[in-house]
This record gives structure tokens, sequence and C-alpha cells, in this order.
């Protein structure tokens, strides 16, 4: 039995970017909030607007979520989160801006000694992290 046009399975997984940069030496986490978050660490992304290329969706999420404003230096990687969603990452440099946080949402830029490897909100989030420090900090200790 196929899927419906309107169906999810048929419109694909939903597609969030991400940007990873260092600010004042450390990487800026988003805590989750809410009545039923679990209020475990993500990254500072979020899904695509309707037309909206990835690339400049880090960007926008960057600033929505962090005050800073981010300038791509690449894709880092592309995660599945199962089948329901992709996260694109993309490595990036801080061009200016204040860091603070989203509304009723908790902000803070970790060293990436200090991750809160523990505390992550998702696979991806842990992966995209990992991959990150060790491309850019490789002294730096992962935990497995």
């Amino acid at each position: 039995m196929s899927a419906s046009p309107n169906s999810p399975a048929a419109a694909g997984p939903r597609v969030v970017a991400a940007a990873l940069f260092v600010h004042e030496g450390g990487l800026p986490l988003v805590r989750r909030a809410g009545a039923t978050a679990d209020r475990r660490w993500e990254l500072p992304g979020g899904p695509l607007r309707r037309g909206e290329a990835p690339q400049a969706a880090a960007v926008r999420e960057a600033l929505e979520a962090t005050g800073l404003r981010v300038a791509p230096l690449g894709i880092l990687e592309a995660y599945a989160q199962g089948e329901a969603e992709v996260l694109i990452a993309y490595a990036a440099d801080v061009l200016g801006g204040e860091l603070r946080p989203p509304a009723g949402r908790e902000l803070k830029a970790f060293p990436p000694e200090e991750l809160p490897w523990g505390e992550l909100a998702f696979e991806s989030t842990r992966v995209a992290l990992r991959d990150y420090v060790r491309r850019y900090f490789p002294r730096v200790r992962i935990p497995r």
C-alpha cells in the first residue's frame, strides 16, 4: 500500500539546519524549555521555512537562538534523526552580535572540554558536536 501524497511519509523528513561555532571560547547551546520539554541542551537551529535554503536557515536560527550573526564556513555533515528528521549542520564563524538567550530559554556557551554530553536533547546533536569537536579541537577528549 502506498502513502497518499498528503501523508507525512509522502512529504519526507522534516529538514532542520543548525550552525556550530565558538563564541568567547564556548559552543553556544540552548536548553529546551516548556511544560513538556525535557530541559536538555540542543544546537541553535530549527526547521527550514518554505522555500528557505538550509544555509540561510542556519544563519537565521543562529541569530534567533543566540543573538549572534554567523557566516557558514561549509557543511559539517547531514544527520538523519530516524526517518522523521534530517539535520544539516554547518560550521560557522561569528561576525558580530551579542550573546542573548531566546525568550523563556537558557543559553550557555560551553568550552569544548565541558560540553554536557549526558544532557543533550538529540542523538543528532551529540553526533554533530562530536564531529565538530574532532575537526576543530582534536585534542579534546570526547566520551563514548
